[in-house]
């Protein structure tokens, strides 16, 4: 959760210097969304539930439903896109690749 896009960003980039510097410059990650910060979405976590049922038009109900459109939309992309390579490296690239 992040208290704006700034932050967000931040925190990306953080992540992002973390996943090369352990896995390569052969990943490539993307920001795909951000989370506001919200007491809803703590609430939830603390009672175990959903905040998208429990609030289904708040504001982070709504981002959450953006990024989820945003990852099926790439998904939908790549599944027709066959890799030969073998081995572990080969597929966890293609994993990341999905998102």
């Amino acid at each position: 959760m992040t208290k704006s896009e700034k932050e967000a960003q931040l925190i990306f980039d953080k992540i992002n210097k973390v996943a090369m510097a352990n896995i390569g410059n052969g990943l490539k990650l993307n920001l795909i969304g951000k989370l506001p910060e919200d007491k809803l979405i703590s609430k939830s976590i603390k009672q175990r539930t959903l905040f998208t049922n429990d609030a289904p038009n708040s504001l982070a109900s709504l981002d959450m439903k953006r990024i989820v459109n945003n990852l099926v939309y790439k998904l939908e992309r790549k599944v027709l896109k066959t890799d030969t390579s073998k081995g572990f490296g080969s597929f966890f690239k293609r994993i990341i690749e999905q998102f």
